[in-house]
């Protein structure tokens, strides 16, 4: 492999994702008038089970889910693929209703 293939692997810290989300929601509230979906995680000793399942087995989960699989605390995509990414988590075995997992955020 050459020199490009370690192009886009490096992953932003919490932080850096944080900060980017809330300059992308600020310009599209501010310059477009757009609302931002996100789907989010919720981490917690209630949770664990749930993401534990996850990160082992997450073939076939959308996009953003599969994110929040890898660590990721916050995805920000359409609301056709959050509410796809919620049907699949809460059909997966190891789902709670309470507390969710994953939620969705509109901003």
């Amino acid at each position: 492999m050459g020199p490009a293939s370690n192009v886009g692997t490096e992953r932003p810290s919490g932080l850096e994702t944080y900060a980017r989300q809330r300059e992308v929601s600020r310009a599209c509230s501010l310059g477009y008038g757009l609302a931002m979906t996100f789907l989010r995680a919720r981490r917690s000793p209630e949770t664990n089970g749930f993401w534990a399942a996850i990160a082992e087995d997450h073939r076939g989960a959308p996009a953003a889910l599969q994110e929040l699989a890898r660590g990721d605390s916050s995805v920000v995509c359409d609301p056709a693929e959050a509410a796809a990414a919620m049907s699949w988590a809460q059909r997966h075995s190891a789902w709670l209703d309470e507390p969710a997992p994953v939620w969705i955020a509109t901003a």
